[in-house]
């Protein structure tokens, strides 16, 4: 079984928030004794963060008051697919309430994900040539980086693009 850091992460949060209590959030959030992933990563010239797979305004304080304790970058979910549901529209009002609450934490903004063979609109797979794909997620890589330009510190321009039993030359996914 090939377990990965966000399989072990959404577990735990999962579990938390399943058990109806926000009591180990609590405790988690309340814990000042330990050294912080964020003081300890910038002890190490790092600066450590993360996404969150929930809008902040729908998960509790403790969650909230946790993330920006331990967190000094945030990577928003800038979800192609919400985005850019139809060619040519672009709407980013899903992800500004997250955006908002990073800024007035003083959390930095790195991008994420520009594209995600996971997470594209369907209507990229209606596109009938390879071109016309490429084309299409140039755009919106354009006009994304363009909207955030001068907020995020960095991008994520492509997640997941290895995989080597596909075959490709450098193991690049099909």
């Amino acid at each position: 079984m090939n377990v990965t850091k966000r399989a072990v992460c959404k577990t735990a949060a999962a579990l938390v928030l399943a058990s109806g209590s926000s009591k180990p959030l609590r405790l988690l959030a309340q814990t000042t004794a330990v050294t912080g992933l964020r003081d300890a990563a910038a002890q190490r010239g790092i600066r450590y963060g993360s996404s969150s797979d929930a809008h902040f305004i729908d998960t509790p304080a403790e969650y909230r008051l946790l993330f920006t304790q331990q967190c000094a970058l945030y990577a928003p979910v800038i979800w192609a697919p919400s985005v850019n549901a139809k060619p040519g529209e672009f709407n980013f009002t899903s992800c500004q309430p997250d955006l908002d609450f990073a800024t007035s934490h003083q959390l930095t903004l790195t991008g994420a994900h520009l594209y995600w063979f996971l997470h594209s609109p369907g209507w990229f797979d209606e596109i009938p040539n390879t071109l016309g794909t490429e084309r299409a997620i140039a755009r919106y890589a354009q006009k994304v980086s363009a909207r955030y330009a001068g907020s995020a510190y960095s991008w994520n321009v492509v997640n997941e693009a290895i995989k080597p039993e596909d075959g490709n030359l450098y193991g690049l996914r099909k």
